[in-house]
């Protein structure tokens, strides 16, 4: 047969997730085993997603263990930030030719009757052509799921930030009040509230701050500015979609300015990291 004719074979690439979990290394000792028997490019990803935020000291460090276990094992660190893991995962294996990608059983988590599909399933779906390897691991502890919406931050901070959240809810009834007198139309003073609950996502940290400022901004506008006054009545027949709509929109002002401040720190944490992992190279 002619060595012409004959096509090169794809050069294998193993990807390993990385975790805090401590089953972790077993996962990354099996990945590096796989990768040296097929002479394998060997690569370590960790998806950072905003629950990552919420990692207690222990798991930090067990976290910062398992990427040093990894480099120490051959494998090249990537961090990517996202919200959904299983897409991460997937996209990165796509653009960086991954033919093999190794999870353990703790990031899989059971599967309910009626719920969403397993990290595993995602990934079949999302990379049909990319073999999955599953680590049993009867020890592990099952990780945790998202973040709750409202935690359970401490006591002062969370005061401080109600306050103000307050005196922002405050300013905008002011305003409105301005506005009134002046002889705006309500839809100025809505405005006037919106950019108050635009203000207490920027300023506070927690979700329930803005959350709570939305509800507020609704409940004082109709007990303020409309007919009857100083009544949570209202006359008008377009008030209860005026309300809900001012509702929904103080809300998804809210939660897109946490999504932004959420993002702009990631991206500056990913930065910092790439940075260490350039000065140890």
């Amino acid at each position: 047969m002619d060595e012409k004719t004959i096509k090169p074979t794809k050069k294998e690439h193993i990807l390993v997730c990385l975790s805090s979990a401590p089953s972790n290394p077993k996962i990354i000792h099996t990945a590096a085993a796989m990768a040296k028997a097929f002479n394998a490019t060997f690569s370590a990803l960790y998806v950072k997603t905003p629950a990552s935020e919420s990692m207690t000291t222990e798991d930090a460090e067990r976290l910062l263990a398992n990427i040093r276990f990894a480099e120490t094992n051959g494998a090249s660190i990537v961090t990517v930030c996202g919200y959904d893991i299983a897409f991460q995962i997937a996209e990165y294996a796509r653009l960086s030719g991954v033919t093999k990608i190794v999870i353990g059983r703790t990031v899989i988590g059971k599967r309910k009757i009626i719920g969403k599909p397993t990290l595993p399933e995602k990934l079949i779906s999302l990379a049909p052509n990319v073999d999955i390897h599953i680590i049993p691991d009867s020890d592990a502890v099952i990780a945790k799921g998202k973040k709750k919406l409202f935690e359970k931050p401490h006591f002062v901070k969370i005061l401080k930030e109600l306050a103000v959240s307050t005196a922002l809810l405050l300013l905008s009834t002011l305003l409105g009040y301005l506005f009134s007198s002046l002889g705006f139309t309500e839809a100025n003073i809505v405005t006037t509230y919106m950019l108050g609950v635009l203000l207490t996502a920027i300023l506070t940290k927690s979700k329930i701050c803005w959350v709570l400022s939305s509800v507020a901004s609704v409940l004082v506008f109709n007990f303020l500015f409309t007919e009857p006054r100083f009544s949570f009545l209202a006359y008008g027949s377009g008030y209860p979609v005026t309300f809900v709509i001012m509702l929904a929109a103080s809300l998804i002002i809210g939660g897109t300015t946490e999504k932004l401040k959420t993002r702009e720190r990631q991206a500056t944490q990913t930065a910092y990291r790439t940075k260490i992992l350039f000065d140890a190279n």
